[in-house]
């Protein structure tokens, strides 16, 4: 018989034929959903309206799903086992990252303009004025100039974060093969407040290391080896983040698509990132050479060279999620 149970959001009947751990997805309202440990095969008599549910259910969750449990990787830590880095995987990341940007070239250019119109006129003018109003404050409040720095970096921060929702969203349209306007760049997304969390705790983590060894330095060094001491403090909270950063890249993905909760895209982040690490480096650096070849025609070649390298990241997210494969990229190249 068949294993089956219920999805904790809207009730529907998901069915998989062999058991699996990790998670799956619901047909119905899409939501990620965890496959219960003690999931057991159902042997009860079923009606025909109810037989005939648990076909669509286990035909959607086998086969039409597109969050089911990547090939790449298995969720379940029991069952994991490293993946070599494969070199096609990368060819196909590439490839269908410029074959959905060429499709979708002059919309890309607009809005990667407006961004940096934005950033240009309305961010810069945001910090300008905070920090002349810090800088007021200075000698007659420091506290208080010091909050109201803070104040401006954690807006400065909240608009360009808004606008990295928006371009994510749009891109994440494209990859899969579907429209997408530039008024979507400003629509308010759910997945705003968890992202602020993860930047925040990021960059209190980041500055707090660099902080805690550069303080370090400076108290235990002796004066030969004073600079060689403030050098690894300096590297050294870099070299962590690069790590943490090749780990944990798809929880921005995870949670701009909106496809599982906070601390769950942790634990599928780690899942992708961990068994494909080599690929990672490989497209980083992929990336920074499509950025330097941009720069080499200006400004023109970066407003084109920056929604490319955002493919890059978006499909490569889509990738290791399986949720884009070769019949998809057949599809985008026939239109």
């Amino acid at each position: 018989m068949p294993y089956r149970f219920k999805c904790s959001e809207c009730d529907f009947l998901i069915g998989m034929k062999i058991k699996r751990a990790g998670f799956t997805g619901c047909p119905k309202c899409g939501s990620s959903q965890k496959v219960p440990e003690d999931l057991y095969a159902s042997d009860s008599e079923l009606n025909e309206e109810e037989e005939e549910e648990l076909e669509v259910a286990i035909s959607a969750t086998d086969s039409e799903n597109p969050y089911r449990s990547p090939q790449h990787y298995t969720s379940s830590k029991t069952q994991r086992t490293r993946i070599e880095p494969d070199k096609t995987g990368l060819d196909f990341v590439v490839t269908y990252s410029y074959e959905c940007w060429m499709k979708n070239l002059p919309v890309l250019i607009l809005i990667w303009a407006v961004v940096i119109i934005i950033n240009l006129v309305v961010i810069t003018l945001i910090r300008m004025t905070f920090t002349a109003a810090a800088t007021e404050l200075l000698y007659s409040n420091p506290p208080l100039a010091y909050l109201v720095e803070i104040a401006g970096s954690v807006v400065y921060l909240s608009v360009e974060l808004q606008l990295g929702l928006g371009q994510t969203a749009i891109l994440l349209q494209f990859a899969r093969n579907e429209n997408a306007v530039v008024s979507d760049l400003f629509q308010v997304r759910k997945a705003y407040f968890p992202l602020l969390a993860v930047y925040v705790m990021g960059y209190g983590l980041f500055i707090g290391l660099m902080i805690v060894t550069i303080s370090t330095a400076l108290l235990y060094a002796e004066p030969p080896y004073l600079l060689i001491g403030l050098a690894i403090a300096f590297l050294f909270p870099l070299i962590v983040a690069a790590r943490v950063l090749i780990t944990y890249w798809p929880v921005y993905y995870l949670l701009a698509d909106e496809k599982v909760s906070f601390t769950q895209s942790f634990q599928e982040a780690k899942e992708i990132g961990s068994q494909n690490k080599m690929v990672i480096f490989r497209l980083f650096v992929y990336s920074l050479g499509t950025l330097l070849l941009g720069a080499m025609f200006f400004l023109v070649g970066i407003v084109a060279a920056l929604p490319l390298v955002a493919l890059y990241w978006v499909v490569a997210y889509l990738y290791y999620t399986d949720q884009i494969d070769n019949d998809l990229l057949r599809e985008l190249k026939r239109q």
